[in-house]
């Protein structure tokens, strides 16, 4: 694997980002443009998004002083707000000459779009994250140009599997527990015809979003029991746990199925953290994953948690936030040819980030790596950085393979579960949060439950036997919980270990190549972890929140 310079490559290129979008901005403002797809009715909504949710970013504050008072100019000259929806054929671009103009100057397709929403809808999942995908490859098969497909998925399509977990493609119909009859049309099929169903029973909108979760299946759990939803049904039936990683495995296997010699990469990254170094250290989109626990623990709400304190945490740091969907194109040609990427907002994921009311068993934001039972972690750029090199290594080499890279650092930097408790002991003893009345929040040691049978004890008998009959409030919270674990529990306790020899290989083959290393490091045997979590991450997200609660706090004066 020979690869040239990446700013070379890059130069006089046209791009479709979001976030994405930044790295290349910064490190090349030679390159030619930047088309952004971003879910939208027509340009005008596209453009508004654009401004609120890309450009006001405290992400480009860098590019914005290397521009001056050019930044506007440079940006109408660089980039270019498409309206579209990548749930639909030719990704919804309405526009045919615009369509037309991007098949033939697209050079990169590169496919970040995914909603991540453990408790999503299976129809939007299997629109988002499975047949996105098939839209995009139909998309870049008619691009003339095309060098390379990129797409992003997860490391999680692996299931529940223990033990090293290969970088190996999925094929058709493949499946985790060997159960036949995955049909990803069926599929299709079934989540339309039970739509149409709905719609001719003239059910509310809220009642077909209800039933394509919850189609009456019942599953008793603990006393408890609870609707299982159709998406983890269809999964659950196939090995894999949720709605999430099933349609971003089936989303996998339609690009295999479909590619021929199209030149195919696909990033698989773990848990995604805070920025290493670039545009700045500490950069957080939001507060998410193993963030919420570090913020309810902060503020006091944390006391107890289940997970195994022997797990290793898999952290990857990524420049691309999860809650947004994007898509991003690379073209080349004219000066002003129009690719296309999108960024959608996916329904945020429900939360219970502080449950002071009944008690002090907290959970976070939804997202594989919730309880800190997942064993790979990786700071934002690096994955940013990953996906630039594959995208170059794989440029003009069409074949038959699909090249797969795992993004994570349970085998190269294993983070332990029980240094996070540590580092977020240290950080709040010495940095104590200051609650409304301006005093510190003391911090001690939290409870751990290490396995699912002292949850369920400490859970009955705590809360659901004292609040049994007093207070339906708080039992409802209670049951929010238990349908989190319920959600979550096999993270809680994974056992897998992501190999990353592709990775290593294109990290050796671009030092080999002498290419520009220090610029795109994706190496995580780099990050010294005590040193990142303590003075990076814990102080970027606390940060971040406390931001957010002045600003609401301004809203509502």
């Amino acid at each position: 694997m020979e690869l040239g310079s990446i700013l070379h490559f890059l130069e006089n290129r046209s791009i479709l980002v979001t976030v994405f979008a930044e790295k290349i901005l910064r490190v090349q403002p030679e390159i030619k443009k930047l088309y952004l797809l971003l879910r939208a009715p027509d340009t005008n909504t596209a453009m508004l998004r654009f401004n609120n949710e890309v450009i006001a970013k405290d992400l480009f504050e860098v590019v914005k002083e290397k521009c001056g008072g050019n930044f506007s100019s440079f940006l109408s000259e660089k980039v270019r707000v498409v309206a579209g929806d990548i749930t639909c054929e030719n990704l919804g671009v309405k526009e045919l000459g615009l369509l037309k103009e991007m098949w033939e100057e697209v050079d990169v397709v590169v496919n970040l779009a995914a909603t991540t929403n453990f408790d999503e809808r299976y129809d939007v999942s299997l629109g988002i994250n499975t047949m996105g995908a098939r839209h995009v490859f139909n998309f870049s098969k008619n691009c003339t140009k095309l060098k390379v497909l990129v797409h992003v998925s997860t490391a999680y399509v692996s299931g529940e599997k223990e033990g090293l977990i290969l970088e190996t493609p999925y094929k058709m119909g493949e499946t985790l527990n060997g159960t036949s009859g995955l049909d990803i049309d069926a599929e299709k099929m079934l989540v339309d015809e039970t739509l149409k169903h709905l719609k001719s029973q003239n059910y509310s909108e809220d009642s077909i979003k209800s039933a394509m979760k919850d189609l009456g299946i019942q599953r008793f759990r603990s006393r408890l029991a609870w609707s299982v939803r159709l998406g983890d049904l269809r999964a659950r039936k196939y090995g894999w746990q949720n709605t999430y990683v099933f349609t971003k495995a089936m989303g996998e296997m339609v690009l295999g199925h479909l590619k021929e010699n199209m030149p195919l990469v696909i990033i698989r990254p773990t848990i995604v953290t805070s920025t290493y170094k670039e545009p700045f250290p500490g950069w957080v989109e939001g507060v998410r994953t193993i963030d919420s626990l570090a913020v309810g623990y902060g503020k006091g709400r944390i006391t107890c948690f289940v997970g195994d304190p022997k797990n290793i945490i898999d952290v990857v740091s990524y420049l691309l936030p999860f809650n947004e969907l994007s898509m991003f194109w690379v073209g080349l040609g004219r000066p002003d040819p129009s690719p296309t990427s999108q960024v959608k907002k996916s329904a945020q994921p429900k939360s219970l980030s502080g449950c002071s009311g009944f008690g002090s068993f907290v959970l976070g934001q939804s997202s594989p790596d919730l309880l800190g039972a997942a064993k790979n972690e990786v700071p934002a750029d690096m994955v940013v950085n990953a996906m630039i090199v594959a995208m170059v290594a794989h440029a003009n080499h069409p074949n038959n393979e699909t090249n797969i890279y795992h993004i994570g650092s349970s085998v190269s930097n294993p983070v332990e579960f029980t240094w996070l408790q540590d580092y977020a002991l240290r950080h709040f003893t010495k940095n104590p949060w200051i609650n409304k009345d301006g005093k510190p929040i003391i911090v001690g040691k939290v409870t751990v439950l290490s396995t699912m049978d002292s949850f369920q004890r400490y859970m009955t008998i705590r809360y659901i036997l004292p609040l049994k009959k007093l207070y339906l409030e708080q039992c409802r919270k209670i049951k929010f919980v238990m349908r989190l674990i319920d959600l979550y529990g096999p993270y809680l306790f994974f056992k897998g270990y992501y190999d990353d020899m592709n990775s290593e290989k294109l990290r050796r083959a671009a030092i080999e190549s002498g290419i520009e290393t220090e610029m795109f490091n994706f190496d995580p045997k780099t990050i010294n972890w005590e040193d990142y979590f303590m003075n990076t991450h814990i102080p970027g997200i606390v940060k971040y929140v406390r931001s957010s609660e002045v600003y609401r706090r301004q809203l509502n004066t």
